[in-house]
């Protein structure tokens, strides 16, 4: 039920790809070359505001979490997930809803403070 448009190398790749074609969805690394997955989608927004950003990557760290939450990305799913659950964050993404992987959720429960996407700081007994 999915249509792959296209694949790139880095993030500028990306960028000039979705402003060229029609992405609903982009799965982007944390760290992908030259640009990273963050950066990416900040400048996105700019150009192809209409693209929505999945994180598929390795990275569980708090601050790699933060800062996606921060630039509005819309997923957050591991590299080891199973295809049925990459397939799930597509669909729920695709729908408008935001997905993130059981344990980026557990590890966003673990994170005393942080900023939530609206910029209000957030404790984790309210998250």
């Amino acid at each position: 039920g999915f249509e792959i448009v296209g694949t790139v190398n880095n993030g500028w790749q990306a960028l000039s790809f979705a402003e060229k074609y029609t992405v609903d969805i982009v799965l982007a690394d944390y760290h992908m070359p030259l640009l990273n997955g963050i950066e990416m989608t900040m400048r996105m927004k700019d150009t192809s505001p209409k693209t929505r950003s999945i994180m598929l990557t390795m990275s569980e760290e708090a601050q790699h979490i933060k800062e996606a939450l921060k630039v509005g990305i819309y997923g957050y799913v591991m590299k080891s997930a199973e295809k049925p659950e990459l397939i799930n964050a597509i669909r729920t993404v695709a729908n408008g809803e935001k997905y993130f992987s059981e344990r980026i959720v557990k590890k966003l429960a673990e994170i005393p403070e942080y900023e939530s996407p609206n910029g209000k700081v957030a404790n984790s007994t309210t998250v």
